[in-house]
């Protein structure tokens, strides 16, 4: 029993330590000049004939202090994306549209079609969002502001819609924490890795890295593969003000083949990169695991000892990311969420990183503005 009590209390002071070390960091913003120059929003679309024209009207609502494009590339959709977006750019002389017709083998689709537009592009600054996706007013404006002095990378933040159930429950504990982390180690200068429903670089930086070559047998990473191979430290830098919507899975079945996708790049990452995010998530697992067996002998003080620090750290994510909304379900739901995303570090990463994700691109809801839930 004294070497479970041992490695408990080491695991929950590395925890205590680096969640607060990370806390701090989240936000840091370096007080270099603004950049204010023309950019590019490139929004890659296929099959989003039902979600399209809710993300470009919301983008079309931004406000921007010089001048400023949208580029859609509109990837090989057989829906009516493509007709959509002819008559949304024949209104607004701001938007005009790629077309994307086939995909090179061997090359991920995503991949190529923002490389294509990227290439299109006309301004140094570009910014990159989702087609299922709604920004906020002031989201362009405060993404060209994170580009501060030498600033290449800025790395913005997405939180999901708010839906009934406990999958939903699930996907905002693990999207607050997940901000949390790439936040604050983009603060402490070791940015390992960011979402591509809001990202921006400079095209330059693009180039100069060799676009997506480094990644590109991943059929995901476009943006967190792209920050945890040539992200640097201070050239990258974090937007929180104004965080993109974007759609959650409704389904376990969607939710699983998206993290599927997604886990799928985890094994590409750079091992360097991953030595906090590694401990954080780590040191929990442990102190969790240990903390659980030792609260069969001594049930009460322990237990109580865990629900108060995983309250701690929630409320902690909570304020320091600033994503707006009430998480009142998820404090509720906490201890469930905690023991369902142990299973989920235990069996489903590595199983995520060992099967082959299939790329799908249909929502079945898309965004409303007017019932937008944080």
């Amino acid at each position: 029993m004294e070497w479970l009590i041992a490695i408990f209390l080491m695991a929950a002071g590395t925890q205590f330590f680096l969640l607060s070390k990370i806390a701090r960091a989240v936000g840091y913003q370096r007080l270099d000049h603004k950049a204010i120059e023309p950019l590019t929003v490139i929004v890659a679309a296929r099959n989003e004939a039902q979600n399209i024209e809710v993300c470009l009207n919301a983008l079309l609502a931004n406000d921007y202090a010089e001048d400023w494009y949208i580029l859609v590339v509109n990837d090989r959709s057989e829906d009516d994306t493509g007709a959509i977006l002819e008559a949304l750019s024949a209104r607004h002389p701001r938007l005009s549209i790629l077309h994307i017709s086939h995909c090179p083998e061997g090359m991920p689709p995503k991949k190529h079609a923002l490389t294509q537009a990227i290439q299109q592009a006309q301004t140094d600054l570009l910014l990159f969002i989702d087609a299922d996706c709604i920004a906020p007013p002031n989201w362009v404006q405060s993404m060209a502001e994170g580009f501060r002095g030498s600033t290449e990378l800025v790395l913005g933040t997405s939180p999901y819609l708010r839906r009934p159930g406990f999958l939903n429950a699930l996907i905002q504990y693990e999207t607050l924490q997940t901000a949390f982390l790439y936040l604050g180690m983009a603060g402490l200068e070791l940015p390992y890795m960011g979402v591509g429903r809001s990202l921006a670089y400079r095209k330059s930086f693009f180039e100069n890295i060799g676009g997506f070559q480094s990644g590109i047998q991943s059929l995901s990473g476009d943006d967190d593969l792209l920050v945890n191979h040539h992200g640097r430290g201070r050239h990258t830098s974090t937007v929180r003000s104004s965080p993109v919507l974007s759609i959650p899975p409704d389904s376990w079945h969607t939710w699983w083949r998206q993290k599927l996708r997604h886990l799928s790049a985890g094994k590409w990452y750079r091992p360097e990169r991953m030595i906090y995010p590694g401990l954080f998530q780590s040191s929990w697992l442990l102190a969790l695991i240990t903390g659980l067996i030792i609260s069969i002998y001594k049930p009460f003080p322990l237990l109580i000892i865990l629900y108060v620090f995983s309250l701690f750290r929630f409320f902690l994510w909570v304020r320091t990311v600033k994503f707006q909304g009430n998480y009142a379900r998820e404090f509720v739901l906490l201890p469930l969420l905690e023991c369902f995303f142990v299973l989920y570090q235990v069996g489903m990463i590595p199983l995520g990183m060992i099967l082959k994700p299939k790329w799908t691109s249909s929502h079945p809801h898309p965004p409303e503005q007017k019932k937008t839930e944080f």
